[in-house]
């Protein structure tokens, strides 16, 4: 059992939301923290990735504002968690360039911390 996990850049890359949180749920101690970052621009931006090698290192998803909202954070509170602050999502620059031989895309990164509830969830599916 953990007080604080970090996961950095990993859900975009194909991982089952519900599966992570629900994880994430069985090792954190109730009230731990966990960090989690992610490919993020506030419209969605479309998956163009052709050959397999560019989709072994491509992030297979980059978030958008309505994803994170929907398919993350009321995902991560349905498992027990409670983001600790109101999730930022202001932006100035796309401060990430992954350029592919068969796509290219530009987008930044988005950060936020949840919270275990003090009350174990117990998830059934």
């Amino acid at each position: 059992m953990f007080d604080y996990i970090t996961s950095l850049s990993v859900i975009e890359h194909g991982v089952n939301i519900q599966n992570y949180f629900k994880e994430m749920n069985r090792i954190l101690k109730k009230g731990a923290v966990l960090l989690t970052s992610s490919d993020y621009w506030p419209d969605k931006l479309v998956n163009k990735i052709i050959d397999k090698d560019t989709r072994k290192m491509s992030p297979n998803n980059v978030f958008s504002k309505e994803e994170i909202e929907k398919k993350v954070i009321e995902v991560a509170e349905k498992n027990g968690f409670t983001l600790t602050e109101p999730v930022d999502f202001t932006h100035e620059d796309k401060v990430v360039h992954w350029r592919a031989t068969t796509m290219e895309r530009d987008y930044t990164f988005i950060f936020f911390a949840l919270r275990l509830n003090l009350y174990r969830l117990f998830i059934t599916n």
